[in-house]
């Protein structure tokens, strides 16, 4: 388990994806996240049974990354509710102030990551939620 994050290095946000069994879309959308954004990156490698641990300890080792990947792996399936409740607690338990979830079967656009920051920093809201059926300017339009 790779979860230990360098302090002077920490970002004040993370980004957290939880995975099972996605070794067929792991790799693009980590790259994908990092083009758009340099924030620390949590993955929650939820007792994959295909490759999907090997690939992203392979990505966070590169040197470019180091520090910046965390991994934690549960032993078996926990299930996606218990990846985000371990995703949350990392976050909370490491002062991250803000924290973005994104799933890993290339549904979620990475290039929104920025809009999403800018947004929640702003201090009006506690959560932002992103829709895949709207665009952006329409969702920032459904705001109480």
């Amino acid at each position: 388990m790779n979860n230990m994050i360098n302090s002077q290095s920490k970002t004040e946000s993370l980004i957290f994806v939880p995975i099972y069994n996605e070794q067929k879309h792991i790799f693009n959308v980590l790259r994908e996240i990092r083009k758009c954004s340099p924030e620390d990156l949590l993955v929650i490698n939820d007792g994959s049974t295909d490759e999907s641990k090997e690939i992203v300890e392979e990505i966070a080792s590169c040197a470019k990354l180091k520090g910046k990947v965390i991994i934690i792996n549960h032993s078996e399936n926990e299930g996606y509710g218990k990846s985000l409740i371990d995703g949350i607690n990392f976050a909370r338990d490491n002062n991250y102030r803000y924290l973005l979830t994104l799933d890993c079967d290339e549904q979620h656009e990475p290039e929104l990551i920025p809009q999403f920051f800018e947004e929640i920093k702003k201090g009006e809201f506690e959560i932002v939620s992103g829709s895949r059926y709207l665009s952006f300017q329409n969702r920032l339009m459904l705001l109480p």
